[in-house]
């Protein structure tokens, strides 16, 4: 199985829109900054046919 890191997405990001490469890192960068500061103000965020996103609390673990 392969992994897609985010210059992979940013690629094909500007792939689809026929742009370069910056314009495509750009796109994505605004996009992910977009859900993290909806996230960051309580929201939630649903992409449908793609996934839904929340900030969850969780109990600290403690480590052996």
């Amino acid at each position: 199985m392969a992994t897609l890191r985010k210059s992979d997405l940013a690629a094909r990001v500007a792939a689809q829109l026929g742009g370069s490469r910056a314009q495509g890192e750009a796109a994505l960068n605004a996009v992910l900054a977009s859900v993290q500061n909806s996230l960051a103000s309580g929201n939630r965020v649903v992409l449908t046919g793609f996934g839904s996103f929340s900030v969850r609390q969780v109990k600290e673990r403690r480590v052996k």
